[in-house]
């Protein structure tokens, strides 16, 4: 399916990962550049988190508006990035690419639903990432009019798989994020002795930036490779390939 590595066959949730890591290794260059563009800008936008730490650490109250504003923020992160990589596969698929200003804004709409169901705690988030974190995939790749009710249909139709799949790369990358915060933190504590705000954002951008476009790739292949088991993607791609007909009247059909 083009230069691009992308699923053409139902994977395992190991193989759907590591397609992951394969597209933002063909793409390194300008995902991870743009990627560590959101990221420091995100930092800048949390500037007073760091500013605060006191605060920030002693009580749930002052803490929740800043979990929702940087789920917010690595939200439409992922969701622009998601936008280039989507763009990309759509390419690789046979396809041609759309317009940038309805994906930039179903990521924006996606950042906002984040940042509202975080100030729930815990379930509405987690079923809002798994349900509608494919919107913007699904408005690139498929073209798709209402992309939240396609991501969340798509999903469900899937056995929620690829909301888990999503899920389990979130939680996989926030461990790796944490470790890496907290070792980097304790390095220039301990042996460097710096205590900055700003040297603790600039690690939280460092590891974001990589962070974000591995997520945004894990969600376009995971969402090509949930279309494959729901809708035959595969199949129908290879009979248009056949037959001459045009890769967007099969990548477009919203279903």
């Amino acid at each position: 399916m083009g230069s691009v590595a992308l699923p053409d066959r139902p994977l395992s949730v190991g193989e759907l990962l590591d397609a992951a890591v394969e597209l933002l290794r063909t793409r390194a260059k300008a995902l991870l550049g743009i990627g560590l563009v959101l990221a420091v800008l995100e930092q800048a936008a949390l500037a007073p988190l760091w500013a605060d730490r006191v605060a920030f650490w002693s009580s749930p109250t002052s803490y929740l508006p800043w979990l929702a504003v940087g789920l917010g923020c690595e939200s439409l992160a992922i969701g622009l990035l998601a936008v280039y990589a989507g763009r990309t596969a759509r390419t690789a698929l046979g396809g041609t690419p759309g317009g940038v200003a309805l994906p930039i804004f179903t990521a924006v709409l996606v950042a906002l639903v984040m940042v509202t169901s975080a100030f729930a705690f815990g379930v509405p988030w987690v079923v809002a990432y798994a349900l509608l974190g494919f919107a913007v995939p699904a408005v690139v790749i498929d073209r798709a009019r209402n992309s939240f009710g396609r991501s969340a249909r798509l999903v469900a139709a899937g056995g929620m798989r690829a909301g888990m799949i999503r899920l389990l790369g979130y939680g996989a990358w926030l461990g790796i994020r944490l470790a890496f915060a907290f070792a980097a933190k304790k390095l220039l504590d301990e042996v460097f002795d710096i205590d900055d705000p700003l040297a603790t954002a600039a690690i939280w951008a460092l590891i974001n930036g990589i962070a974000y476009p591995a997520l945004a790739c894990l969600d376009v292949v995971a969402h090509v490779e949930n279309r494959i088991r729901v809708e035959g993607l595969d199949i129908e791609l290879g009979r248009a390939r056949a037959t001459g007909r045009p890769a967007d009247a099969v990548l477009g059909e919203a279903r």
